[in-house]
């Protein structure tokens, strides 16, 4: 610079005061661009991982539904096996009750006859009858009582068949509730197992998203450097 004019070297200055000024202009064009890629990034990054938090979650409350589905159908196969052991009961009562009718030629529910001979008792006490009717009457009950000693048999099987088919009631609607339960527990368990993979399937785009604002950054941070 020896021998330059003061006039030459003030240009010269001033060539090189513009130089940096465009320079630090597009420094600070770089940082700005920089600064909002690193901003894209970080808020992919939290999406990511508020994404992954939730699969896991979900992940665990799927497993957790699947493994109540099995446990109840496991309660409902054994229900099943204990229901279908007391309908094959009930079939051989039905059974030796039809046989001992049969031979003692009673008909009906057993508890009807004393019912019936409770009602003529009834009658003779308090209907103002005549004599022959009341002949006819007591003569009437007196078959129904044989009739009702000789049904005592059919009347304990009719006692083990009515408590049979209470508990086989009681069964089927517990059945009914396990079949249920199944159904609900596994329509939960699907939903969200579909929640699971869409949200893995987001988590996987907002990777390669990532991905691609990593490749922006590169040469911007090369050319700020």
């Amino acid at each position: 610079m020896e021998g330059e004019s003061p006039k030459e070297l003030l240009k010269e200055f001033d060539a090189e005061k513009r130089s940096v000024s465009s320079l630090r202009t597009q420094l600070n064009e770089l940082s700005a661009k920089l600064n909002d890629f690193y901003n894209k990034r970080r808020e992919t990054g939290q999406k990511i991982a508020s994404c992954l938090r939730e699969v896991k979650k979900l992940r665990k409350e799927r497993d957790e539904l699947t493994s109540a589905v099995k446990v109840h159908k496991e309660e409902r196969r054994k229900m099943q096996d204990v229901l279908k052991t007391k309908i094959e009961d009930v079939k051989v009562l039905q059974k030796q009750r039809d046989e001992i009718q049969k031979k003692t030629d009673v008909k009906g529910n057993p508890g009807q006859l004393q019912h019936e001979i409770q009602k003529m008792e009834f009658r003779i006490e308090t209907e103002g009858m005549g004599f022959e009717a009341e002949k006819k009457l007591m003569k009437r009950i007196n078959e129904l009582k044989k009739k009702a000693d000789e049904s005592k048999v059919v009347s304990d099987v009719w006692g083990k068949i009515h408590t049979l088919d209470k508990e086989i009631s009681e069964l089927r609607k517990k059945n009914d509730e396990e079949h249920r339960l199944v159904q609900r527990k596994a329509d939960e368990s699907q939903k969200k197992h579909e929640e699971l993979i869409s949200l893995s399937k987001e988590a996987d785009e907002l990777t390669k998203q990532e991905s691609a604002i990593e490749k922006e950054i590169e040469p911007i941070r090369k050319q700020y450097e």
